[in-house]
């Protein structure tokens, strides 16, 4: 096989490999980040479900807990359904039009913490979608799940994967073209060194080279053929003449060798440059998802904090109110009804700030 072709062919390898590789690894990291992404989405949506649906859950009211389930469905991207699950560990409400499916019937005695969602998934058509758990009032066994669906995801990912593999469908269109010239190039010198050689070692005549347009490195390579044909023509006129174009070819050799060293040193310089740089890059990007989680830790545990301790306000308060904890007075009903009240206003405050 001709040395032009087997040019071609390594550029045109080197790009297709470089091309899979790089689809694989950034449909695998794309998957990873938006699996994560979906995961803390899910929390966010079952954290501000949970507090809406709260206080309805506690005064018994089904229908109205209903309606926000059936909100926040038709208005959230991607849900796909929502339940609750109430203080006695049956299922209180849901968005289902068609009746609660048999296989998410909660199990009974378990607890979800709002520091800990329970996260699961359940198959699909399209592949898998994702249940998160979130308490409604922490430390207590009445929860709510959402049913988020991954199509989207996987949309994304194998769009990207196809503009990826396009692209290099169309780079190694490129890169063929480039090959070819580049191989020209490169062969066509050589094919006139090697030529002019051959006569030269069969007749010995001079051969003079005039290979322009192949770079520095061939031209410097024309240059010393010519000069070699000429010293070797002057041989059998001269030993010394001979000597000194020995002399000559040493010194353009150690020239040479002086030159490839100084390359050498320039491409390891630059490699420890690039090698620095990348682990700039990768220490930067630990410190941005770092600030990320930082950030996402506060705000969850901010609404933490302060949701949780009014909902249980609201929550005893509205059990006192029921009669389930004994038998209250007209005044005791009008001060506990005035608590109740005052709660339900600062929870919506603090659902305003956050």
């Amino acid at each position: 096989m001709r040395l032009r072709i087997k040019l071609i062919l390594l550029i045109v390898v080197l790009t297709v490999a470089s091309g899979g590789v790089v689809a694989l690894l950034a449909s695998n990291i794309m998957y990873n980040a938006l699996e994560e992404q979906m995961e803390k989405r899910g929390v966010v949506i079952a954290q501000t479900l949970a507090d809406h649906a709260t206080p309805n859950v506690i005064d018994g009211e089904v229908v109205a807990a209903r309606e926000v389930l059936l909100e926040t469905v038709q208005r959230t991207e991607g849900t796909e359904f929502a339940y609750i699950v109430g203080f006695d560990g049956n299922v209180f409400a849901h968005s289902f039009e068609e009746g609660f499916p048999r296989d998410l019937l909660p199990q009974k005695h378990y607890l979800i913490h709002a520091d800990n969602p329970r996260l699961e998934r359940y198959a699909t058509e399209e592949g898998f979608g994702l249940i998160v758990g979130y308490p409604l009032i922490d430390g207590m066994k009445a929860h709510l799940h959402i049913g988020l669906n991954a199509s989207s995801l996987y949309n994304q990912v194998e769009s990207t994967r196809n503009q990826i593999i396009g692209a290099t469908f169309i780079a190694a269109l490129l890169a063929v073209l480039f090959g070819t010239v580049l191989s020209r190039s490169i062969t066509r010198p050589l094919e006139q060194l090697s030529e002019s050689m051959r006569v030269f070692g069969g007749k010995g005549v001079k051969q003079e080279l005039d290979l322009r347009g192949g770079g520095r490195e061939v031209t410097e390579l024309t240059r010393s053929f010519n000069q070699m044909t000429e010293n070797l023509t002057k041989i059998t006129a001269s030993r010394d003449e001979l000597d000194r174009e020995v002399t000559e070819r040493k010194q353009a050799e150690e020239e040479l060798t002086k030159h490839r060293e100084h390359l050498e040193e320039m491409v390891k310089k630059r490699t420890a440059e690039l090698e620095k740089k990348t682990i700039d890059l990768e220490q930067a990007n630990i410190r941005l998802k770092e600030l990320d989680r930082l950030k996402s830790t506060f705000l969850a545990s901010m609404s933490h904090e302060l949701r949780t301790p009014m909902n249980s306000i609201i929550g005893f308060t509205g059990i006192i109110l029921q009669g389930m904890a004994g038998d209250v007075n007209e005044e005791q009903r009008k001060q506990l009804t005035m608590v109740k009240n005052s709660g339900s206003h600062l929870l919506g405050l603090i659902d305003d700030v956050l």
